[in-house]
């Protein structure tokens, strides 16, 4: 695995698009390396790894220039700062050296997009160089079509529609919405309700950002005043400990690349939490969400513009 680097310290990488990565442990090029030593990563041994393994990020998609893979919530994608824990780039290739049966393909992947610690799901990985340049390019275009689901107990300030407005980084960790429009975040949403046992009404939010800008989607919830449920940052007053996880989970991806669809869709009790693990759950997402994407190869959710997806225009 040829891991992305920060293009600058202080500069964070979107969640979900990759303008401000770089290709390759020491730049673009050089040959896969053969064990987890040769990284450069070498603090993390096998040893310590092995207890990370039941994260399990297995491959759910794969062809000729990418993978997508099922990302575990929990962990973030590159290491986190001094040494507290692996990221999910480590893990990867710490499987590809020490237990391919855990990750079949064992050549190199450049990361061209990133998920948040606490979101699990859909991550788009390239097999080359090349096929990166073009995924990022793609981001870049916004011809590419995400899908995340996301649990609240909140009722909504509207019951569907976009969010839009320019991100500013707030207090300690968090990122607040503001009403300019000069360089926006942009996510369109659809929500319905379910109800279940010990929380009564909770809301099941479709959401598709069209940007990805760093805690896009936990900061719309929250201007929707719906915050995610699990959302320790995001979530004032919330009892985030109630919960095991962030309920925010990246469903579905689809891209063009090279003339195929590069596409996956993982319902969220594939990555666990006892909320999406809940038959209402299970019933309410099954009737709610996977009906807009049963057309493999044409147009998901035909019928509802917010969500709509046109493999043409990708």
């Amino acid at each position: 695995l040829r891991l992305g680097t920060r293009a600058s310290e202080g500069n964070e990488a979107p969640e979900d698009e990759s303008e401000d990565w770089e290709l390759g442990p020491g730049g673009p090029g050089g040959e896969a390396p053969a064990n987890l030593e040769d990284t450069g990563l070498g603090r993390w041994g096998s040893d310590e790894l092995r207890s990370y393994e039941d994260m399990n990020p297995r491959i759910v998609f794969e062809n000729d220039d990418a993978v997508i893979v099922l990302k575990p919530d929990g962990i973030a994608c590159q290491d986190e700062p001094k040494g507290r824990a692996p990221g999910l780039f480590t893990l990867i290739r710490h499987l590809q050296n020490f237990s391919p049966a855990a990750f079949s393909y064992d050549g190199p992947l450049y990361p061209v997009h990133r998920l948040d610690k606490a979101t699990s799901g859909c991550l788009l990985l390239a097999k080359s160089k090349e096929a990166a340049a073009q995924i990022s390019k793609a981001f870049a275009s916004r011809h590419v079509a995400k899908y995340y689901i996301a649990v609240t107990d909140k009722k909504p300030s509207k019951k569907m529609g976009s969010v839009s407005g320019d991100m500013q980084r707030s207090r300690r960790s968090s990122w607040k919405l503001l009403r300019s429009q000069q360089n926006p975040a942009v996510t369109s949403f659809m929500q319905t309700s379910f109800a279940l046992e010990g929380y009564g009404t909770l809301r099941l939010f479709a959401l598709k950002p069209h940007t990805g800008k760093t805690h896009q989607l936990r900061v719309a919830m929250r201007c929707l005043s719906s915050p995610i449920l699990g959302d320790s940052i995001y979530y004032p007053g919330g009892d985030s400990k109630k919960e095991e996880r962030t309920y925010l989970h990246a469903t579905a991806i689809r891209l063009t690349l090279n003339g195929k669809l590069v596409q996956a869709v993982i319902p969220p009790w594939e990555a666990g939490g006892e909320i999406f693990e809940s038959e209402s759950f299970k019933q309410t997402f099954e009737s709610f969400f996977l009906p807009g994407v049963k057309d493999n190869n044409g147009i998901w959710f035909p019928e509802t513009k917010l969500l709509r997806s046109d493999p043409s225009g990708l």
